[in-house]
C-alpha cells in the first residue's frame, strides 16, 4: 500500500513540475530586432557613427523572411518550410563579409533535428565557399554556433556571435 502511495505521489509531483514548466513564445520579428539593436550597439562602440544607422537597419545588411516564397533568399532550398512557423535570414550584403544569422521557430520541436541538419548544410556550404575566398572571414565561419532552445534555432556567424547568443540563452532563463 505504501508504494502504491508513493508512486502515486511521485507520479503528480512530476506532473506538477512539467505542468508548470515555462513554453516561451518568441516572435521572430522582435528576435531579428533585438540582434540588429545588438549589433547596432556594437558597431556604434568600434566607432562607426550613430547617424549611419537609420530605423532598425544595420549599413551593409539585409534581412529576409525565410519562408517567404514571393521573395526568395538564398537559403529556402536548404530547408523543408513547411517545419519552420517563422524565422529570418540576416547577412551582410556584399559577399566580403561571412556574416550570417538564420532564426528560426520550428513548426514543432519533433522538426528540430531535420532542421539542425539543413544548417549543418548550409555550414558546410559556407565553409566551402569562405575556405577558398577570405582567410579572415573563413576563421570567422569556423567558430559558426548552432544553438537549439524548446522549438527555436538560432545560427550565428558574427564579429557579435557572443553577444548574440548571450541574448538568445537570456529569452529561455
Amino acid at each position: 500500500m505504501n508504494k502504491k502511495i508513493a508512486l502515486i505521489l511521485s507520479f503528480l509531483l512530476l506532473v506538477s513540475i512539467t505542468g508548470c514548466a515555462k513554453k516561451i513564445e518568441l516572435n521572430s520579428s522582435e528576435v531579428l530586432s533585438d540582434i540588429q539593436n545588438i549589433m547596432k550597439e556594437e558597431m556604434i562602440a568600434e566607432g562607426m557613427p550613430a547617424d549611419r544607422f537609420t530605423d532598425e537597419n544595420i549599413p551593409g545588411y539585409m534581412s529576409s523572411n525565410i519562408i517567404d516564397t514571393e521573395n526568395p533568399n538564398m537559403y529556402q532550398d536548404y530547408f523543408n518550410l513547411d517545419l519552420i512557423q517563422e524565422g529570418y535570414v540576416f547577412q551582410h550584403m556584399m559577399n566580403v563579409k561571412s556574416d550570417l544569422i538564420i532564426f528560426i521557430k520550428a513548426t514543432d520541436e519533433s522538426n528540430i533535428d531535420t532542421l539542425k541538419e539543413s544548417l549543418d548544410q548550409v555550414h558546410q556550404q559556407q565553409d566551402q565557399i569562405w575556405s577558398q575566398y577570405l582567410p579572415d572571414q573563413y576563421e570567422k565561419v569556423k567558430k559558426s554556433e548552432i544553438i537549439i532552445k524548446d522549438q527555436y534555432i538560432l545560427y550565428v556567424t558574427s564579429d557579435y556571435q557572443t553577444p548574440i547568443i548571450d541574448l538568445f540563452n537570456k529569452y529561455f532563463e
